[in-house]
């Protein structure tokens, strides 16, 4: 694709010259020159516009922000290219004409170069969005894994009322724990790792719950993880009076 509009450059740019020259006869003006000089440059500019879009694996923010505003820019002048040279050419001095196109040229410069930059922050805030949604989606995988993994091992004897108890209570430390800031938990790197080492001991804990056991046994094993789930609640309840 790349190498097709280069060619297809060149082949623009050919064109643009013979009909310059076919078009205007005879001793060529300074403005002739220009216009032919100026033609060319926002071809190439607009084709590698074309070329950086396609180059890149994601159109970005920046490169949509700056592409759009040269699209304005080759639009504006050829406009005005147009305007003075079949309109106003015979009333209006060529310094003029030069003027506005350095002015105009000289603006969105400055603009492009601005709209790059708050291109690149708007983009970088994307990025961060991004990043934080897809952390909260694995810490709530993870969060789900650990209650599923709960529900495998109690498999016959759910009904027990200890175990429905349990149950809603573990579904209430996992919101708790799912509703933590993400932007907040990368501030607060102790925190996290005294989080995850708790829920991996609980994780563990879970591991040798046995429905399969003789109920008094079971419900040991199950006291045991009300006391892990609590310390957890307790753990979270406390550090987030830390977040503000």
């Amino acid at each position: 694709m790349r190498y097709l509009n280069l060619i297809l450059l060149i082949v623009v740019l050919g064109v643009t010259a013979s009909i310059f020259f076919a078009l205007n006869h005879g001793i060529h003006s300074d403005v002739f020159w220009f216009n032919l000089s100026f033609s060319c440059f926002l071809e190439i500019l607009f084709f590698g516009a074309i070329i950086k879009i396609s180059s890149q694996p994601l159109i970005t923010l920046p490169n949509a922000a700056v592409v759009t505003q040269i699209n304005y820019y080759i639009i504006i002048s050829v406009a005005l290219i147009l305007a003075y040279n079949f309109y106003v050419y015979n009333f209006v001095n060529p310094i003029w004409y030069f003027v506005s196109i350095t002015v105009l040229s000289l603006f969105y410069l400055v603009l492009i170069g601005f709209t790059f930059q708050g291109g690149q922050a708007q983009q970088q805030d994307a990025d961060e969005v991004t990043n934080l949604v897809e952390k909260r989606m694995q810490k709530l995988a993870d969060l789900n894994k650990i209650k599923f993994s709960f529900l495998n091992s109690v498999n016959g004897k759910q009904s027990l009322t200890e175990v429905v108890g349990y149950s809603k209570r573990l579904d209430l430390v996992i919101e708790k724990a799912a509703m933590l800031p993400i932007a907040k938990l990368e501030k607060k790197p102790e925190f996290v790792s005294q989080l995850n080492e708790m829920l991996f001991a609980l994780q563990n804990e879970i591991s040798k719950l046995n429905a399969e056991n003789p109920t008094t046994h079971f419900l040991a094993n199950l006291k045991q993880l009300e006391v892990l789930t609590d310390k957890i609640d307790s753990f979270i309840t406390i550090s987030k009076q830390t977040f503000n």
